[in-house]
């Protein structure tokens, strides 16, 4: 139930950025809030909190980010005070990411590596990835030394699994069936 109300605000939300065309404004801040909360995770456990009244909550809201921020994304978090939503926020942000990279012919790709990639890697990998997919590539690294090499890439619902993990466990599967 609760991806119906996520992705309910944040169409919403999108919609409205979209006629008070604020949309990449309402993008970025929307994200600066999101990076707030994941910094500060005991105000959001505040703002969230049932047995806060709503008025508290609005006040606090009110001392942090009044004048800061667009009246649109300002009145959009009271909403989600008022609503008993707010702890929604960063699921209604990554929604409302995904419209956006949408509309702008955008596509996340997650590129796990066990070390960053350096920079001629990264740009040959995002121009192939342009090149398969058509659209602007935003390159997101994430290290995990658990794969022990490759890379694997994610993007929407789709993974490309090049990892020497991956490929020792296909093996082993293989070695598995061989002998059972």
């Amino acid at each position: 139930m609760t991806v119906l109300h996520e992705k309910t605000y944040a169409n919403a939300l999108f919609q409205l950025a979209v006629e008070d065309n604020s949309l990449e404004e309402t993008y970025i801040e929307l994200n600066q809030i999101s990076d707030i909360f994941i910094n500060n995770p005991d105000y959001l456990k505040v703002l969230c909190v049932p047995t806060v009244n709503a008025q508290d909550k609005l006040e606090s809201l009110s001392k942090v980010f009044k004048g800061k921020i667009s009246v649109l994304v300002y009145n959009f978090l009271g909403v989600l005070i008022e609503k008993n939503r707010f702890s929604l926020i960063h699921k209604i942000n990554s929604e409302f990411t995904d419209m956006y990279n949408d509309k702008n012919g955008i596509l996340e790709v997650i590129a796990t590596t066990i070390k960053p990639l350096n920079q001629t890697i990264k740009e040959k990998l995002i121009k192939k990835l342009e090149l398969i997919s058509s659209k602007k590539i935003t390159l997101v690294e994430k290290i995990d030394p658990s794969i022990l090499g490759g890379i694997v890439l994610s993007y929407k619902n789709t993974q490309i699994d090049a990892s020497v993990k991956s490929k020792i466990d296909n093996m082993r599967a293989q070695i598995d069936s061989i002998i059972a």
